[in-house]
Protein backbone atom coordinates (compact mmCIF):
# COMPACT_ATOMS: atom_id res chain seq x y z
CA UNK A 1 0.00 0.00 0.00
CA UNK A 2 2.67 2.57 1.10
CA UNK A 3 4.03 1.65 -2.79
CA UNK A 4 0.88 2.76 -4.12
CA UNK A 5 1.57 6.19 -2.93
CA UNK A 6 -1.49 5.21 0.04
CA UNK A 7 -2.24 8.35 2.17
CA UNK A 8 -1.78 7.85 5.84
CA UNK A 9 -5.20 7.77 6.60
CA UNK A 10 -5.45 4.32 3.95
CA UNK A 11 -2.39 3.01 5.50
CA UNK A 12 -4.85 2.56 8.96
CA UNK A 13 -6.17 -0.69 8.12
CA UNK A 14 -6.84 -3.95 10.07
CA UNK A 15 -4.58 -6.77 8.90
CA UNK A 16 -5.43 -10.35 9.19
CA UNK A 17 -2.57 -13.62 8.73
CA UNK A 18 -3.93 -16.40 7.51
CA UNK A 19 -4.28 -19.59 5.07
CA UNK A 20 -7.32 -20.74 3.68
CA UNK A 21 -5.24 -24.07 2.52
CA UNK A 22 -4.83 -24.69 6.39
CA UNK A 23 -8.07 -23.13 7.59
CA UNK A 24 -7.04 -20.59 9.89
CA UNK A 25 -6.81 -16.53 10.52
CA UNK A 26 -5.48 -14.58 13.27
CA UNK A 27 -4.19 -11.38 13.98
CA UNK A 28 -0.32 -12.58 14.70
CA UNK A 29 1.10 -14.34 11.83
CA UNK A 30 3.19 -16.59 14.77
CA UNK A 31 -0.10 -17.68 16.13
CA UNK A 32 -1.79 -20.39 14.00
CA UNK A 33 -5.12 -21.11 15.27
CA UNK A 34 -7.67 -24.07 14.51
CA UNK A 35 -10.82 -21.55 12.51
CA UNK A 36 -11.36 -18.45 10.53
CA UNK A 37 -13.32 -16.89 13.51
CA UNK A 38 -10.52 -13.58 14.31
CA UNK A 39 -11.51 -12.73 10.36
CA UNK A 40 -15.13 -12.75 10.28
CA UNK A 41 -14.81 -10.72 13.93
CA UNK A 42 -12.67 -8.36 12.26
CA UNK A 43 -15.14 -7.90 9.19
CA UNK A 44 -18.38 -7.10 11.82
CA UNK A 45 -15.89 -4.73 13.91
CA UNK A 46 -14.31 -2.67 11.05
CA UNK A 47 -17.00 -2.57 8.14
CA UNK A 48 -19.74 -0.59 8.86
CA UNK A 49 -23.69 -1.22 8.31
CA UNK A 50 -24.77 -0.07 4.88
CA UNK A 51 -26.28 3.46 5.36
CA UNK A 52 -29.87 3.96 5.79
CA UNK A 53 -31.31 6.03 2.54
CA UNK A 54 -34.79 7.89 2.82
CA UNK A 55 -37.28 7.70 0.14
CA UNK A 56 -39.44 6.07 -2.14
CA UNK A 57 -38.28 2.14 -2.35
CA UNK A 58 -35.91 1.05 -4.94
CA UNK A 59 -34.84 -2.26 -5.67
CA UNK A 60 -33.10 -3.33 -8.21
CA UNK A 61 -33.15 -7.08 -8.92
CA UNK A 62 -29.36 -8.58 -9.13
CA UNK A 63 -30.12 -12.25 -8.96
CA UNK A 64 -32.33 -14.91 -9.17
CA UNK A 65 -33.48 -18.28 -7.45
CA UNK A 66 -35.74 -21.26 -7.64
CA UNK A 67 -37.81 -23.01 -5.55
CA UNK A 68 -39.99 -26.10 -6.99
CA UNK A 69 -42.74 -25.04 -4.45
CA UNK A 70 -42.69 -21.35 -5.03
CA UNK A 71 -40.94 -20.75 -8.33
CA UNK A 72 -38.88 -17.99 -9.20
CA UNK A 73 -37.69 -15.84 -6.48
CA UNK A 74 -36.15 -12.44 -7.07
CA UNK A 75 -32.79 -11.28 -5.06
CA UNK A 76 -31.25 -7.93 -4.59
CA UNK A 77 -30.28 -4.88 -2.21
CA UNK A 78 -32.61 -2.02 -1.34
CA UNK A 79 -31.11 0.96 -2.25
CA UNK A 80 -33.61 3.18 -0.84
CA UNK A 81 -37.09 3.15 1.39
CA UNK A 82 -38.36 0.10 3.06
CA UNK A 83 -40.21 -2.85 1.13
CA UNK A 84 -43.21 -4.69 3.00
CA UNK A 85 -44.62 -7.45 2.34
CA UNK A 86 -48.13 -8.24 0.98
CA UNK A 87 -47.93 -4.44 -0.52
CA UNK A 88 -47.93 -3.71 -4.36
CA UNK A 89 -44.94 -1.99 -5.91
CA UNK A 90 -44.40 -1.64 -9.67
CA UNK A 91 -41.75 -3.48 -11.59
CA UNK A 92 -39.69 -0.95 -13.70
CA UNK A 93 -38.94 -3.47 -16.98
CA UNK A 94 -35.33 -2.64 -18.87
CA UNK A 95 -37.57 -1.88 -21.90
CA UNK A 96 -39.45 1.18 -20.32
CA UNK A 97 -42.28 -0.91 -19.77
CA UNK A 98 -43.59 -1.43 -15.92
CA UNK A 99 -46.26 -3.76 -14.11
CA UNK A 100 -47.74 -3.89 -10.80
CA UNK A 101 -46.43 -6.97 -8.92
CA UNK A 102 -47.22 -8.00 -5.07
CA UNK A 103 -44.78 -9.25 -2.64
CA UNK A 104 -45.94 -12.57 -1.40
CA UNK A 105 -43.10 -13.04 1.28
CA UNK A 106 -39.88 -11.01 1.84
CA UNK A 107 -36.67 -12.36 3.08
CA UNK A 108 -33.50 -11.35 4.46
CA UNK A 109 -30.10 -12.79 4.48
CA UNK A 110 -28.58 -13.62 7.97
CA UNK A 111 -25.94 -15.50 8.08
CA UNK A 112 -25.75 -18.38 5.73
CA UNK A 113 -29.75 -18.59 5.69
CA UNK A 114 -32.81 -16.41 5.43
CA UNK A 115 -35.08 -15.05 7.56
CA UNK A 116 -38.74 -14.50 6.68
CA UNK A 117 -39.47 -10.84 7.48
CA UNK A 118 -42.38 -8.11 7.21
CA UNK A 119 -40.20 -5.28 6.41
CA UNK A 120 -36.77 -5.08 4.61
CA UNK A 121 -34.91 -1.55 4.60
CA UNK A 122 -32.17 0.22 2.74
CA UNK A 123 -29.62 -1.42 2.93
CA UNK A 124 -30.98 -4.77 3.03
CA UNK A 125 -29.82 -7.76 0.55
CA UNK A 126 -33.51 -9.52 0.37
CA UNK A 127 -35.46 -12.59 -1.67
CA UNK A 128 -39.03 -11.87 -2.46
CA UNK A 129 -41.42 -14.52 -3.44
CA UNK A 130 -44.62 -13.88 -5.71
CA UNK A 131 -43.01 -11.51 -8.33
CA UNK A 132 -44.06 -12.53 -11.77
CA UNK A 133 -42.09 -11.62 -14.75
CA UNK A 134 -39.13 -10.04 -13.66
CA UNK A 135 -35.59 -10.21 -15.04
CA UNK A 136 -32.07 -9.50 -13.72
CA UNK A 137 -31.65 -5.08 -13.98
CA UNK A 138 -35.15 -4.80 -13.37
CA UNK A 139 -36.38 -2.32 -10.36
CA UNK A 140 -38.75 -2.85 -8.07
CA UNK A 141 -39.98 0.76 -7.34
CA UNK A 142 -43.13 2.82 -5.52
CA UNK A 143 -46.61 2.42 -6.84
CA UNK A 144 -46.86 5.96 -6.55
CA UNK A 145 -43.78 7.03 -8.23
CA UNK A 146 -42.20 4.56 -10.28
CA UNK A 147 -38.69 5.22 -10.80
CA UNK A 148 -35.70 2.94 -12.25
CA UNK A 149 -32.63 2.24 -10.90
CA UNK A 150 -30.15 3.85 -13.13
Amino acid sequence: MFNLDATEDQLEFTTIFGSSKEGWMSEDWKDKTDNILPLLDAVIKDIPEAPYQEGTPQMQITSLDYSKFVGRIAIGRIFRGDLHENKDYILCKADGSNKKVRIKELFVFEGMGKTKVSTARSGDICSMVGIEGFEIGDTLADLENPEAYA
